[in-house]
């Protein structure tokens, strides 16, 4: 078993490398310009960046197995869908940084997540095997580390994978029972914590729902959701 992890760090580590050298050719060729005004020089430019006033919506349920909260900034569409997609079809991996500012950008004017910040733990809902070997990263891993950095907040990685089934094209009964099984805590949990689970686009909700449900099982007393951007079906 330890052979076949380091075997297969090796070969993300050499996708990763491979993407790197890649995404420098393309920044030589086609120098990134910036998804709101399009001025050449970062993903978002700081000017854009602050003109931002993305302010996160709230979704609360009565619920014994569920999240009772979901933060999040909009419908997948716009820029921001167009920098999620880059980041995760078209290697434009540093996009995780500027979704991280513009995401803690709008929670930090949240009085709820504010007032509970030193409570909260992210919980980032983990990457498959096959999308980590495709995209080199974990984008929701990168995410939720860099969030918790800006934010001064806590982050652990307890919940891992069973199985790595791929939700992109499934229904939302097959999602909603692949989940149910796909995923296992592995680490201890804190009674007092407020554990996020943080995952970039809910669509059906069958992942957040399933991971939610494990650490309000076995012990976690609050869980809240917080993504980017809800699929609308």
């Amino acid at each position: 078993y330890y052979s076949a992890f380091l075997l297969y760090n090796q070969e993300v580590k050499a996708i990763f490398m491979k993407k790197n050298l890649w995404i420098s050719i393309l920044d030589f060729f086609a120098p990134k310009r910036c998804y709101f005004c399009q001025k050449l020089g970062d993903a978002v430019c700081g000017e854009c960046l602050n003109k931002q006033n993305f302010s996160v919506k709230i979704l609360t349920r009565q619920a014994k197995h569920r999240a009772t909260r979901d933060f999040y900034l909009s419908d997948r569409e716009g820029v921001l869908r167009k920098l999620v997609d880059d980041m995760k079809f078209s290697n434009h991996q540093e996009n995780y940084q500027v979704l991280a500012q513009i995401l803690a950008q709008a929670l930090v004017k949240n009085q709820m997540i504010q007032r509970n910040r030193p409570k909260i733990i992210l919980i980032p809902a983990p990457t498959s095997e096959k999308h980590l070997r495709q995209r080199g990263f974990g984008h929701t891993e990168a995410i939720s580390q860099e969030l918790a950095r800006i934010l001064e907040l806590r982050t652990q990685s307890i919940i891992t994978r069973k199985t790595n089934f791929v939700q992109h094209g499934a229904s939302a009964k097959v999602r909603k029972s692949q989940a149910a099984q796909s995923y296992e805590l592995s680490g201890e949990l804190d009674p007092e914590a407020i554990y996020c689970v943080f995952d970039d686009i809910r669509t059906t909700g069958s992942t957040l729902d399933a991971i939610s449900g494990i650490l309000l099982e076995n012990g976690a007393q609050e869980v809240w959701n917080i993504y980017l951007m809800q699929q609308q079906i």
